[in-house]
Parts: C-alpha cells; sequence; structure tokens
C-alpha cells in the first residue's frame, strides 16, 4: 500500500534543517555566546592582573571570524595613544595581546596630523591640488614616545610632499610645473622636505566623489628630489620619470 506524504514531518525536518543551518551561520560569523562570556570573563581577570594601574574604557567582546577569537578592546582615559585589544579563544585563552604595539598608535596619528597640515596648507595658499605629507623614515616609530605631541614648526624629519589632482590633459611638463608650484608653498613651513611626487589624473576620470574613476592617461612622478625641483632641471626630471618607467615594465 503506497504511504502518503507527511507534510507535517516534512515541515518539522524542513524547519530544524533551516534552524541548524541559521544557527552554524551565526556561529560562523557572530561566535558562540557562551564563549563571548569566557571571554569576556577572562579578560576582566586578565585586565585585574597585568593592566590594574590603567584606567581602562572596555568595549564588550566580538567575536572575529577571520582570526576565530573573541576580541576585547580596550583603551587609557589618560592615554591619547593606548589603544589595543585582548583576543582570546573559545575556550576563553588568551591568544593575543596588542600592548606592546601602543606605539604604533603614535605613528599612525602623526601621519594623520602631517596629512592634516597638509590640507591646511592646500586652504591657506588656495593651491589646486591634494597636498599630502609623509614621512619615510623606517626608524621613526622607535624614535617616537608614547602621547607625543607633535610641532610641525619644530619637525626634525624628513618630509615627502605630494601633489594629487585632476587637469584636462596631463603632461611631464605640468606635473613639474606643480611640483614648482608645491615647492613654493613648502617653502613657507619650517618642514624638511627632501622629496616630491606627483599625480595628474584625467579630468573625464574623475567620479561626482572626488575619487579616480580610472588611472588612464594619468602621469605620476614619485621621490623627486628636492634639488632637481628647486634648480628647475626639468631635464633631470623627465629623466626620473623614464627610468620609473622602465623599472615598472622590468
Amino acid at each position: 500500500m503506497e504511504k502518503k506524504f507527511n507534510f507535517k514531518k516534512f515541515f518539522i525536518g524542513l524547519t530544524i534543517v533551516c534552524a541548524l543551518f541559521l544557527l552554524f551561520f551565526y556561529i560562523a560569523f557572530f561566535g558562540n555566546p557562551i564563549s563571548r562570556l569566557m571571554a569576556e570573563k577572562s579578560a576582566t581577570k586578565y585586565i585585574e592582573t597585568h593592566y590594574k594601574d590603567l584606567d581602562l574604557i572596555r568595549d564588550r567582546a566580538y567575536y572575529n571570524f577571520k582570526n576565530g577569537y573573541y576580541i576585547v578592546r580596550l583603551r587609557d582615559k589618560n592615554s591619547e595613544d593606548t589603544k589595543f585589544y585582548l583576543g582570546f579563544d573559545s575556550f576563553g585563552k588568551i591568544k593575543v595581546d596588542t600592548y606592546d604595539s601602543i606605539l604604533f598608535n603614535t605613528f599612525i596619528r602623526l601621519s594623520d596630523e602631517l596629512n592634516d597640515y597638509g590640507e591646511k596648507l592646500e586652504k591657506k595658499y588656495k593651491f589646486p591640488y591634494k597636498i599630502s605629507l609623509t614621512t619615510f623614515n623606517n626608524d621613526l616609530e622607535d624614535k617616537l614616545t608614547l602621547d607625543q605631541k607633535f610641532d610641525f614648526n619644530n619637525f626634525k624629519e624628513d618630509v615627502n610632499a605630494q601633489a594629487f589632482g585632476y587637469v584636462k590633459k596631463p603632461s611631464l611638463e605640468e606635473c613639474f610645473d606643480t611640483l614648482c608650484d608645491l615647492q613654493k608653498i613648502m617653502d613657507k613651513t619650517s618642514l624638511k622636505v627632501t622629496k616630491y611626487s606627483v599625480i595628474l589624473v584625467p579630468e573625464e576620470n574623475k567620479k561626482p566623489d572626488g575619487e579616480a574613476e580610472s588611472w588612464a592617461g594619468s602621469i605620476s612622478a614619485h621621490d623627486v628630489p628636492q634639488e632637481v625641483v628647486r634648480n628647475k632641471d626639468i631635464k633631470e626630471f623627465k629623466n626620473i620619470y623614464e627610468k620609473s618607467i622602465s623599472e615598472t615594465k622590468d
């Protein structure tokens, strides 16, 4: 005798399968709630043991599906750059403590403040391009002190000044003229600019939000020594550009 299809059992089975799938999806991307609680408790003990002298603001633990750890972010109320996190496995065991890397936060803040200073120069001198200022000293981070204040009227490190913008039809001559104009601005500051860079993109590639839709037709030159610009040595500028192009092709 042919058995009748049981819609009720099928519906119940389908519901269970869907529930299990959703549970798996949730745990895969958001973690196990029990493991999150274990991470919270472990973080409390760890902080009391290692960082009781810090006045920490603590975020709720969250699951990082990229490394499988439960992350607790921390920051010191009395320090601008003391920001770090703890990572715990699903059993609440400490796996990551980034406190020893907090000086990198000072370096990042320096980079941000340098760029902010560049934006102020753009507005002050009505420069038609974006000015980006960067340091290229690989050992600079080791020289910094935590929460260090930066005075760009008394900044001793070498700086690279870059101009980025859009023009009707980029050319090497216009790139060089842009660098000459940029140097005039930088000479009015106390920064030690030793190298210059420029990127000019065709206006037709500019999106409404100001980003470049395509780099086609753009011209760029990087790490041009300041004396090349100061001496208006366009011949050497072109040599630097041609050399960079050949190196890229190789």
